[in-house]
């Protein structure tokens, strides 16, 4: 039984990751599966090619990506399709449509809660890609939403029917991220106890609100001596510095770029923060709640109020509110969540509950 898992791309920690440990996973329980990626031009991610075979399509838009991956249905004859982001989803569908496939053939799924089916821009492009997006997601086999948050939106803003969504969290917590936290890191701010250090982890992009965090340890700091270390690439990277050096904050501060593991920073961080204007889900969450690490978020939509059960496991502050996060970072350095608590949560999250949820959708796929 052959499967392909269509992503647009390896980069960095979140689809690709995510789409790229499903396909191996697969592949170990037996199935053909090939990986196939718009583009390998944007990878960080990059599976034993061993244990999986990618196909890189080698195009980014619309028009060559379609014509590409219809071609590669109609010469490789996959069985089932798994997809992820908008445009691998409507690619898929369309060439279900017109190649005539199955419609049982293609499961999409959605990651976002601004994604072009939920309709925010308002730009004639936007319109164009929602109306387009709408049209192949209802006529998609089945819709995966990576949580209840995304799952509502596609009811709300894009019309969908609750019957055709099926909310699978992504593969995260695994024994991997135990072992690789324990590992050492060269970060003397890390090995100094006597200041603490809150972590953020992110592309340094608008949405991840990393002004926000910079803002909220400015603040902080008018309390207490407190150090920021901020892992991740983003086209913002000069801007936020820039933020930080107006802010007076230069020696409190480090971006220190990407890491291959982020876990071995967050096990040792005081307070790991995910300062959010929105997600689809919050990765990054759930791993530093393996780790250990106290945790604060924005109760930003979608994931991060149902990883930590409305507060439960670590403070929900509102998007923006740089106030609010100090307040919610200085009470997690005084009184932190048990470390044994936090793992427990995360193992919510584990890679076997959705590696089982993705077999079950392949068998079911297969034999419709």
């Amino acid at each position: 039984m052959k499967i392909a898992i269509f992503v647009p791309y390896l980069q960095g920690g979140g689809v690709g990751k995510m789409m790229s440990r499903v396909a191996l996973h697969l592949r170990e329980h037996g199935y053909d599966v090939d990986l196939v990626v718009g583009s390998l031009r944007k990878q960080e991610v990059f599976p034993d090619p061993n244990k999986a075979r990618i196909i890189d399509l080698r195009a980014e838009r619309f028009i060559p990506m379609f014509l590409r991956f219809f071609h590669y249905r109609v010469t490789q004859k996959p069985e089932l399709i798994f997809t992820a982001t908008s445009l691998p989803n409507m690619v898929a569908v369309l060439t279900t449509i017109l190649g005539f496939f199955p419609r049982s053939s293609t499961i999409i799924s959605e990651r976002e809660v601004r994604g072009p089916v939920m309709g925010w821009n308002a730009s004639l492009r936007s319109r164009i890609f929602r109306e387009l997006s709408r049209f192949c997601y209802r006529r998609a086999n089945k819709i995966i939403a990576v949580s209840h948050g995304v799952r509502d939106m596609l009811i709300s803003r894009a019309g969908l029917r609750g019957d055709q969504i099926r909310v699978v969290y992504n593969p995260v917590v695994d024994d991997s991220i135990v072992t690789k936290s324990t590992e050492p890191v060269n970060e003397p701010w890390l090995a100094d106890k006597s200041v603490p250090v809150v972590l953020a982890v992110g592309r340094l992009s608008r949405e991840k609100g990393f002004d926000t965090l910079i803002e909220a340890m400015c603040i902080l700091n008018t309390r207490r001596e407190c150090r920021l270390v901020i892992l991740g690439e983003g086209k913002l990277r000069e801007e936020l510095a820039a933020l930080v050096s107006a802010k007076g904050m230069d020696a409190l501060v480090r971006f220190l770029g990407f890491r291959e593991n982020p876990y071995a920073y967050m096990s040792k961080a005081n307070v790991f923060v995910l300062p959010s204007v929105h997600e689809g889900f919050g990765n990054v969450l759930v791993e530093a709640l393996a780790c250990g690490a106290p945790v604060v978020s924005t109760d930003c939509p979608s994931g991060p109020s149902e990883i930590l059960e409305e507060g439960k496991y670590g403070p929900l502050v509102p998007v923006g509110d740089a106030n609010a996060m100090a307040a919610a970072i200085e009470k997690q350095l005084t009184t932190p969540k048990p470390a044994e608590l936090l793992r427990q949560r995360a193992q919510k999250f584990s890679a076997e509950a959705a590696f089982e949820a993705y077999r079950k959708l392949a068998q079911a796929g297969l034999q419709t």
